[in-house]
């Protein structure tokens, strides 16, 4: 079938519009939201979190957020449309969200929240707020935000490119996702345990937290609006959600690689066997052949020594034959000599 231009426009409009949907309207998608809400809604219960008024014309147009959602876009575009393999298979709900989960990782959390608003401190509005939440992102350059480095850069350069990849992987079923999904969760899972359990190990010296310089818990000050939003939320559920989303991923995409193994050698093996059984029914059709030929051969030398047998008895009866009316004749002719002597002496007489 044939399309016009205006037809084909339409259809890439409506499969780029399908993509804007499956990567943004799901739960990921949800959690965006809320990380863009939370400054407004932040200050207006708390207006002494940040040093300076916000500005939430400058917080939404920042050159991070028109940047990464760019980004997005574009990865959205040629996953549906640009890359020129239409996107025929309907992934379950599940796989949608995995998959919104990745793209959002890749452009919104491990960039531009955790590097540029955090490590690059560029972000307008946000970046006070992760100070806030995180002191560790105001000393990058010192020992105390060595960490910080070294996490953001492991994001900016491995998570960031495998989140974005893995969206594109999933819509387009490429089988390379899975082991992709193992390094993203497993850098994940591993950029929470050496950033967050630092912090513990230390005695809590830079984030707010229910506890004292020694260790203890302080019960009055552990449900206080700052606690709450700095340690339950920012230090407790939000690492949890990455361990625990990390683990359950890295765990499915290694059972799927188990499966994919195990139904490959099944597959190899039952080739394997019928390989080997056509080579036996091989083997026994030339076996059955041979045999075939060496009774053909053996009735044909059967009948050729009974020709034989049958020559011969021919030539001694023809011998036979000849030696009988040899003897006839000699008896003929003496009979007759006898005949004739008989009637010569009658003569005589």
């Amino acid at each position: 079938m044939t399309y016009t231009p205006a037809h084909q426009n339409q259809l890439q409009m409506t499969s780029f519009t399908f993509g804007l949907k499956a990567a943004l309207l799901t739960p990921a998608g949800v959690f965006v939201v809320c990380c863009l809400l939370a400054p407004p809604l932040l200050e207006t219960i708390d207006s002494t979190i940040i040093p300076t008024a916000l500005d939430v014309l400058a917080l939404y147009t920042a050159l991070p957020v028109l940047g990464w959602f760019s980004v997005a876009i574009a990865v959205i575009w040629y996953t549906f449309v640009g890359c020129g393999t239409p996107v025929v298979v309907n992934l379950s709900s599940w796989e949608v969200w995995i998959a919104s989960w990745y793209l959002i990782n890749g452009f919104f959390f491990n960039s531009m929240m955790d590097v540029f608003a955090g490590q690059f401190q560029c972000w307008s509005g946000m970046t006070d707020f992760y100070n806030a939440l995180e002191p560790r992102y105001a000393k990058v350059g010192t020992y105390d935000g060595v960490t910080v480095q070294l996490t953001s850069w492991q994001e900016l350069l491995i998570q960031t490119p495998c989140g974005l990849l893995l969206f594109y992987g999933y819509w387009q079923q490429k089988a390379w996702r899975y082991p992709l999904e193992i390094i993203f969760n497993c850098w994940s899972v591993a950029g929470v345990w050496y950033f967050y359990l630092s912090e513990p190990i230390l005695g809590f010296p830079h984030v707010h937290s229910p506890f004292d310089v020694n260790g203890v818990f302080v019960s009055q000050n552990a449900w206080t609006f700052e606690t709450i939003w700095k340690f339950w939320i920012g230090f407790v559920i939000f690492p949890g959600l990455w361990t625990i989303v990390g683990v359950l991923l890295a765990y499915r995409s290694l059972s799927l690689i188990a499966q994919h193994v195990e139904n490959s050698e099944s597959h190899c093996n039952d080739e394997l066997e019928a390989i080997a059984m056509q080579e036996v029914a091989e083997e026994a059709e030339e076996l059955a052949d041979m045999l075939e030929g060496e009774e053909e051969e053996e009735e044909e030398e059967e009948e050729e020594e009974e020709v034989t047998k049958s020559k011969t008895s021919f030539s001694r009866n023809k011998k036979t034959r000849s030696k009988s009316k040899g003897r006839s004749a000699n008896t003929t002719k003496k009979n007759s000599k006898i005949v004739q002597r008989r009637s010569h002496a009658k003569t005589n007489t």
